[in-house]
């Protein structure tokens, strides 16, 4: 076993970035500005943190504005750094192009002090909008706003990490997420006039600094667009926190239509949860947007704020569904249901119970054989969810087929109805999958098929899975939807289209999907009932490649992202050729954190952007990546994508990628003690001419040998062969095989 110390290798490009994250040591000066120092008000710091704040973000950006983020002080021409200021006195302009507001976290350029909880505040300021929406011209007109323009007045519980200056290659920010109250100067039309209004914006529901599913963010005009308002207008702008909440005000520069609002939602105690001892108030700006501010008065008073409930997101709907065929080919039937939610089950077979209050686990499958007689019969389903809040119902009359062996049903893209399912007198598609016996195969005959669904009520069960076999070539050149559980698929090819898998517990093995304008093979959810996320499945010996949507940006090769459950694995998979990468692990903070994927012995080459992309938007899940190969992929061969978490990276090799063969960045949310585990991994080059060293925080264990100072102690007498084959072929078991290229000696 590889010894794990908590350790940070990091090359040339990302060697000042070694000290973010891990707390101050004792040699070292404390600024005012280190966010663990408690501030009183009179000293102020200067910041530009998370998403899309970093000095390369150019979306709707003039060339000139590229990583303007700053803070100036009145008559100064040099920005404030990750500084302090004496105090608010004079003006400061404030100016960001790039970060957002976006529902789960914040990119800022913020000019802050930091205040107890136990102090209330008055924040007030007469506020110029120099700027406001993009500059950019797009075809002879101004870019539009996107909504995520603002600035204003805000109070936060916790910040960001600062951005890194200068920039390394290779970096971006992190999301930076926290409960915050705005009296937010807003973008007041799409078409870019330089009109704004006035809302009050709270977020609440974040727990962690990098975000939480289910946060809510409601906005609530305050000064409409009636007002008039528009560049470079000023007006007289406050925030403040009283025991009950939070209140903003307004007035026109000459003191008139003064106008003071609740922050209707928003109690006292909501900007105290992540950092609960400390707040951060101050002015911003982000996206595209400039504002002086100047006459800047705080106030503060002692705080007996209100007890209030603690935010608790809304629970996920309740989903029950039936998941048995509405035909059977014997008068064994076995009925299967299943719920998001723990509780319990009832069951009338025209009209007698055969099942009464059956505990049923959250995700799990009722799963019950039953007896048919006659020519249908009439399920009458019910639910009740544990604290027997909600219940659900479901019916299901099921009819007797006849078929020549419902244990081996064949089906054919020219097969009818009415056949009888066998070789000679084939079904319909639809209609097999359905006769096919619990434990059966359905055997796919030669042809192209079209767009199918195989919903969750075609299910085989845990102990009966059902089989769908390819026998020669069964195409389908439409979208597979996959969203039944218990299946072993094998030797399926999708052609044109993607193969998209929403169940749990099947097996799919030697598949083929390519010619995709969206990625080939992706595991995701339907909804956001975390227990029926897809899980348990097995991807095996498959081929996903050529995927290319028209802005060549987004289609990958595999993919486990956007609600992924646990237990999914892929193993021995080729991934070549596509638009974006090889495989994508990507979360959403609103989805809240996927669970672990495992990728073994699988091979990701010759993909537009990424070999491997292992997570990202910050959320910390703990994939596994295990003696995998990545190369000649046009940016990284292996990358975190800025998954924090605790991966597994183990006998892993990365060749010639174009940018980094391996890029783990460092987390803004802890040391490296908290990131990932790192053993016997290789790097090579053939040419290092041009790039990148590798750059790797986390658990530096024993056997890696990565690139630094553009040497590697990898060395090609280390394979078998370094000369990159025409292909990567297949043995007779399926896996893959490379003949002999980067395969260790």
């Amino acid at each position: 076993m590889s010894k794990q110390l908590p350790l940070i290798l990091l090359a040339s490009s990302l060697a000042a970035c070694a000290g973010v994250g891990s707390s101050v040591q004792p040699d070292q000066v404390r600024s005012p500005c280190d966010a663990d120092t408690l501030m009183d008000g009179s000293t102020w710091c200067a910041i530009a943190f998370g998403q899309s704040t970093d000095l390369n973000y150019s979306s709707t950006i003039l060339p000139a504005k590229v990583g303007v983020n700053n803070v100036w002080r009145e008559g100064s021409a040099t920005p404030l750094g990750r500084e302090e200021s004496s105090g608010p006195d004079g003006s400061f302009s404030i100016e960001s192009r790039g970060g957002k507001i976006a529902n789960t976290h914040d990119g800022l350029t913020f000019f802050y002090t930091r205040l107890p909880t136990n102090r209330n505040f008055v924040l007030e300021a007469d506020v110029k909008v120099e700027q406001f929406g993009p500059e950019l011209l797009v075809n002879g007109k101004l870019a539009t706003t996107n909504g995520q323009e603002s600035a204003g007045l805000m109070v936060r519980d916790t910040i960001g990490a600062p951005r890194r200056e200068p920039l390394q290659a290779g970096y971006e920010e992190f999301p930076a997420a926290s409960n915050m109250v705005a009296n937010a100067i807003m973008q007041n039309t799409k078409n870019n006039e330089g009109r704004f209004l006035l809302q009050t914006i709270y977020r609440d529901g974040v727990n962690h600094r990098w975000g939480d599913a289910g946060a809510i963010i409601p906005k609530v005009d305050f000064i409409d667009g009636s007002a008039g308002l528009k560049t470079p207008d000023t007006v007289h702008m406050s925030l403040e926190r009283t025991n009950e909440g939070f209140i903003v005000g307004y007035a026109a520069a000459d003191g008139s239509k003064a106008r003071r609002m609740k922050v209707a939602g928003a109690n006292a105690n909501i900007v105290q949860s992540v950092d609960a001892g400390s707040m951060y108030v101050g002015f911003y700006a982000s996206r595209n947007a400039r504002i002086t501010v100047s006459n800047i008065r705080l106030t503060q008073s002692a705080a007996q704020t209100v007890a209030a409930p603690k935010f608790v997101a809304p629970a996920e709907a309740l989903r029950f569904e039936v998941a048995s065929p509405s035909r059977t080919a014997g008068n064994i039937y076995r009925l299967q249901a299943r719920a998001s939610r723990d509780g319990v089950i009832s069951v009338l077979q025209d009209g007698q119970p055969v099942a009464t209050s059956q505990p049923l686990k959250a995700g799990e499958l009722f799963s019950q054989p039953m007896r048919i007689n006659a020519a249908s019969s009439r399920f009458d389903l019910s639910f009740s969810q544990a604290d027997g809040k909600e219940t659900s119902t479901g019916t299901l009359t099921v009819s007797r087929v006849r078929v020549a062996d419902p244990a081996n049903v064949y089906a054919s893209p020219k097969g009818f109805a009415s056949g009888d399912g066998s070789s000679a007198r084939p079904l319909d598609l639809a209609s097999a999958l359905e006769s096919v016996a619990p434990g059966g195969t359905l055997h796919l005959l030669p042809g192209s098929y079209g767009a199918t669904t195989m919903g969750i009520a075609l299910s085989g069960s845990p102990d009966a899975p059902k089989r769908l076999v390819a026998e020669g070539a069964a195409v389908f050149t439409g979208k597979f939807a996959m969203d039944a559980s218990y299946w072993h698929f094998s030797g399926i090819e999708v052609s044109g289209a993607q193969f998209r898998v929403s169940g749990s517990h099947n097996v799919f093995e030697r598949m083929n999907t390519h010619g995709n304008i969206d990625t080939g093979f992706q595991i995701t959810a339907l909804g956001d009932e975390r227990a029926l996320w897809p899980s348990y499945n097995q991807v095996l010996n498959s081929i996903s490649h050529d995927n290319r949507d028209p802005s060549a940006i987004n289609a990958d090769g595999f993919a486990a992202k956007l609600g992924v459950g646990p237990g999914n694995l892929f193993r021995g998979c080729i991934s070549y050729d596509n638009a974006d990468d090889g495989w994508d692990l990507f979360n959403k903070i609103e989805d809240g954190p996927n669970e672990p994927v495992t990728i073994e012995s699988s091979y990701a080459f010759r993909n537009g952007n990424n070999g491997f992309k292992l997570g990202g938007e910050g959320q910390p899940v703990a994939h596994v990546i295990r003696n995998s190969v990545a190369f000649h992929n046009q940016l990284d061969g292996f990358t975190d994508n800025f998954n924090p978490g605790a991966l597994t990276v183990t006998g892993n090799t990365a060749f010639d990628n174009v940018r980094f063969n391996y890029i783990f960045r460092p987390s803004p949310y802890g040391g490296p003690e908290t990131q990932g585990s790192f053993s016997d991994n290789l790097s090579l080059r053939s040419d290092y001419t041009g790039k990148y060293d590798d750059a790797i925080v986390g658990r530096i264990g024993d056997g890696n040998a990565f690139i630094t100072g553009g040497l590697s102690s990898a060395s090609a007498e280390q394979f078998v062969s370094i000369r990159v084959p025409a292909q990567i072929g297949r043995k007779a078991d399926g896996s893959p095989d490379a003949g002999g290229f980067l395969q260790r000696r």
